[in-house]
């Protein structure tokens, strides 16, 4: 159950997010690595 909400927002931030990077010019690589830094930063403050 709370993988499938943390799916489905990770998916509506995605959404959002797509819609800032066309907004700014960004890379989908670029917003991948971004993707990938949030993510690191969230597991070190041990947020689930």
């Amino acid at each position: 159950m709370k993988k499938k909400l943390i799916i489905e927002l990770e998916s509506y931030q995605y959404q959002l997010l797509l819609k800032q990077c066309n907004a700014r010019g960004w890379s989908i690589a670029g917003y991948l690595i971004w993707i990938a830094q949030q993510e690191s930063k969230r597991i070190e403050q041990g947020v689930n």
